[in-house]
């Protein structure tokens, strides 16, 4: 710094980039994968579809929608039949300060940030809630495996059964229930484990079992099916060849290392989904 005169009347003014309410969520949207626009569309439809008031939807189609991307007002538009018809010119940002790479956006295409978007795989697994799906008869090896494993690697897990209380396993050994099924929605975990053991023939009959994994899988979440757990997969019409994170394996050790593996990649969102239903 150094020693000048400054002279001049002092104001309160915002700076122009105040008036710019569009470029952050175009970036935001450019840097998203095809599956992460596809969950942003839907949740838009889905909000919109819910407004009575068609003057309320076109507001938000044509006054806001619109000036984020084309892409993302189309997409909506489909969804939920409100037509795309600007009243005006589309606004457009105000550029703002530079970055080392150029200019941080232009007009028509802004930049995008990896640093945005889920799409990667994930370096630190502690804190993932996992599933056990388990009843009385279960594999008292592939249950005691899995909770000791997991909980090494500070995850999670969560043994859910049909009642609360405790089951008892084939080895004699009893386990206390974290969850009982109904008050378990799958939507809060990140990854399933079916144990084998008498007890997968009982889930593979129950529905709440079934619509559980068939919610998961929907949802892209790793699936891990021990033994005869994989009846519970055959029950929901999900084979070991469905996708990748559906492992199918008789010994407990290895499938919880592909589990892991597989949670790194958080979710698997190229799988065919429109046959199961998702809530």
């Amino acid at each position: 710094s150094f020693e000048a005169r400054v002279d001049g009347a002092k104001v309160r003014q915002r700076s122009a980039s105040f008036a710019d309410h569009f470029s952050q969520p175009t970036m935001f949207w450019n840097s998203m994968a095809e599956w992460e626009k596809k969950h942003i569309a839907a949740a838009f439809s889905f909000e919109l579809n819910q407004v009575e008031d068609d003057a309320v939807r076109a507001r938000a189609m044509n006054e806001m929608l619109v000036n984020i991307s084309d892409d993302l007002a189309q997409r909506v538009s489909h969804q939920t039949g409100i037509k795309i018809a600007r009243a005006g010119p589309r606004q457009t940002p105000t550029p703002s300060a530079p970055s080392p790479s150029g200019p941080l956006r232009d007009t028509i295409n802004p930049a995008s940030s990896p640093a945005l978007s889920m799409d990667k795989p994930c370096l630190n697994l502690a804190g993932r809630r996992i599933a056990v799906l388990a009843g009385h008869g279960v594999d008292g090896g592939h249950l005691a495996m899995s909770i000791k494993q997991l909980s090494k690697l500070d995850l999670l897990p969560e043994i859910i059964a049909a009642q609360a209380g405790t089951i008892s396993a084939s080895d004699a050994s009893l386990h206390k229930v974290n969850r009982a099924a109904h008050n378990a929605p799958s939507v809060i975990y990140d990854a399933v484990i079916i144990p084998g053991g008498k007890s997968a023939a009982a889930l593979a009959k129950s529905a709440l079992a079934v619509q559980f994994v068939m919610e998961a899988y929907s949802h892209g979440k790793p699936l891990l099916a021990l033994g005869q757990g994989e009846l519970v997969l055959e029950a929901a019409g999900i084979g070991e060849d469905s996708d990748e994170g559906v492992i199918v394996n008789a010994v407990a050790g290895d499938g919880l290392a592909d589990l892991t593996e597989a949670l790194r990649e958080h979710r698997f969102h190229e799988r065919a989904t429109d046959r199961t239903p998702a809530s």
